[in-house]
């Protein structure tokens, strides 16, 4: 749960591009990783996007804003000069309101919302003007998705786009996102994130949007291919890299691999391994460093429970077992409102045979989902504590706590 929370809180207040991709039909196959689209110049070149067929010309290879190599007229850089002039309308409402697009309350999205369209009005005309205008229909697709929330609309002025310049990556990265995050369209978003790989070898974040998707579809090997290259591509040196709207960095490569492995596969070591490298890259007394020490206690606890069961292994057991009271306490320092950190100590000081110590964290745990209002979560803490150790006076405490809580509200209404 800590995972995807995390994970979400850190793309929505990164993201900034948009994709999506046009209901086109072709006779192609659907491409396979690694075979993006054909760069080689031709006098007239065709190029398998995404399940659509393109076929450009040599003089429109590229060209950002015509598909023409010949001399302007006076009046064709006329209308050029009238087309821009609507293009840096647009382009200035934008940049006055840059973070409009995470309105959280009515106000704000009733505001997006006539700034969207406003947007969309200037980018229009600029298109009306000149019709090869590529930035300008990649633009007017940005306002479509993170403003308007019009996916399909971004689709199609995405693939105009590449209609007009097959060798932008940024249009196919978009187009990938809206396949991949909101429609689950998970074919077309792979095959977008190829091409983008075609395009630029080194794009490490289509790397990891692409793994992303394999995971996914439990696809688990390939992911692990492309968290491993973007781990290649960004070698332990714990930075980040903000491109265009998307925030990706090795640390977060490594701790989506030790989830694979941890989770999916129960390779239980080269989870703790991955796990190590997340924590070691990752800034100390941040929320990311507690996500990866939560997550590596769970590996430690999963681990030690499937060796506990033999005789044989109950050292190594035990000794998973107090890793995993290390990497939770971690936790707990880090963030104590982690309820699940509480909870989770709770299990391991119990298989322990540390019943007061258990009880006592799972009545924090209690305390802490009643704050967040899961009754279900708090009740089920104080079911705990009485088999950990029927006669501890922290039961009755806290089904007092859970249920003041009810009369509370009640008295509310």
């Amino acid at each position: 749960m800590k995972r995807l929370l995390v994970s979400s809180l850190l793309l929505s207040i990164m993201l900034s591009g948009a994709l999506c991709y046009a209901g086109q039909t072709s006779t192609t196959q659907p491409q396979k990783k690694g075979e993006g689209i054909n760069l080689t110049p031709n006098t007239s070149t065709q190029r398998v996007v995404t399940g659509v067929t393109v076929t450009t010309s040599a003089s429109m290879q590229g060209k950002t804003f015509t598909n023409s190599q010949t001399k302007k007229t006076d009046e064709e850089l006329e209308k050029d000069r009238k087309a821009e002039e609507w293009f840096k309308k647009a382009e200035k409402i934008d940049q006055e309101n840059r973070l409009i697009w995470i309105a959280t309350d009515q106000k704000q999205r009733q505001k997006k919302e006539k700034i969207g369209l406003l947007e969309i009005k200037y980018y229009t005309k600029a298109i009306e003007i000149n019709p090869d205008y590529v930035e300008a229909y990649f633009k007017r697709a940005n306002t479509y998705e993170l403003l308007l929330d019009n996916y399909q609309k971004a689709i199609d002025d995405y693939t105009k786009v590449i209609e007009l310049k097959p060798d932008y990556p940024e249009a196919y990265r978009a187009r990938g996102r809206i396949y991949g995050d909101e429609l689950h369209e998970y074919q077309k978003a792979i095959d977008d994130y190829t091409n983008v790989i075609a395009l630029k070898p080194d794009n490490s974040d289509a790397y990891f949007n692409r793994a992303k998707i394999f995971e996914s579809l439990d696809d688990y090997h390939e992911a692990i291919d492309d968290y491993t290259k973007v781990i290649e591509l960004k070698p332990d040196d714990g930075g980040t890299y903000f491109s265009h709207g998307y925030y990706y960095d090795d640390a977060e490569a490594y701790n989506a691999l030790g989830h694979i492995y941890s989770v999916k596969l129960h390779e239980y070591q080269e989870a703790i391994d991955d796990f190590t490298k997340a924590i070691e890259l990752t800034p100390a007394n941040s929320l990311l460093a507690s996500l990866n020490y939560f997550d590596r206690g769970n590996t430690y606890k999963n681990w030690a429970d499937n060796l506990s069961s033999n005789y044989e292994s109950k050292d190594v057991a035990n000794d998973n077992y107090y890793h995993a009271i290390d990497d939770y306490t971690e936790v707990i320092k880090l963030d104590p409102a982690e309820s699940a950190a509480y909870y989770n100590r709770g299990l391991v000081y119990w298989v322990l045979d540390f019943p007061t110590t258990a009880c006592d964290d799972f009545y924090n745990a209690g305390l802490l989902y009643l704050k967040h209002r899961e009754k279900t979560e708090a009740l089920k803490c104080a079911d705990l504590i009485k088999e950990a150790d029927r006669h501890s006076p922290l039961i009755k405490k806290l089904m007092s706590k859970i249920y003041s809580k009810d009369k509370s509200k009640r008295h509310k209404k």
